[in-house]
């Protein structure tokens, strides 16, 4: 099965995202990277160290409970927890609800050239409108040879492969 992708750049146009780093290796808006996981993630257990079934193909969502989570600890643990963050190979951080970046989050970024994004919408309604773009843009296609043709009122549709005829079928039909 075909596998899609997006790219980050056109979430960022859609979206209407700020774009805080981007690295070299990505192009000059995140056109080099491509998304290939319709689903999101908001990266709180992984900040509290917990791994086990992370998905690091997902785009990572930080709000307001990550990010206070963030400020209740030094700079020296917070540069730890976002460094093994962005180390897993994430393709893109988005900071939601206009929060200000944490430097440690734009250091972890650097080093590990992984996209920072920024949006002022609330977490919820951003997460949903990225989700739902990447469920259109993402979504499973298949292509079908067919003809459709429209008999006394029915609409008939004949399915099948290429060149077997669907076409001169229908014509020959609609000539009776």
């Amino acid at each position: 099965m075909l596998e899609y992708s997006v790219t980050l750049s056109s979430i960022i146009d859609e979206l209407k995202l700020k774009i805080l780093y981007m690295p070299e290796k990505a192009g000059e808006k995140g056109e080099k990277i491509k998304i290939t996981n319709k689903e999101v993630n908001r990266p709180g257990l992984p900040l509290a160290d917990y791994f086990d079934h992370f998905e690091e193909t997902r785009i990572q969502i930080i709000g307001n409970t990550e990010y206070s989570y963030l400020q209740i600890f030094d700079e020296e643990i917070v540069s730890r927890k976002t460094d093994k963050l962005f180390a897993s190979g994430i393709p893109a951080l988005v900071i939601a609800q206009g929060l200000e970046v944490l430097p440690e989050i734009i250091a972890s970024a650097k080093k590990y050239e992984v996209p920072v994004l920024a949006t002022d919408a609330s977490t919820s309604s951003f997460t949903a409108a990225l989700i739902s773009s990447l469920n259109v843009s993402l979504a499973t296609r298949i292509t079908l040879h067919a003809v459709l043709v429209d008999v006394y009122g029915e609409g008939v549709l004949m399915l099948g492969e290429s060149g077997v005829g669907k076409s001169e079928t229908a014509m020959e039909l609609l000539k009776r």
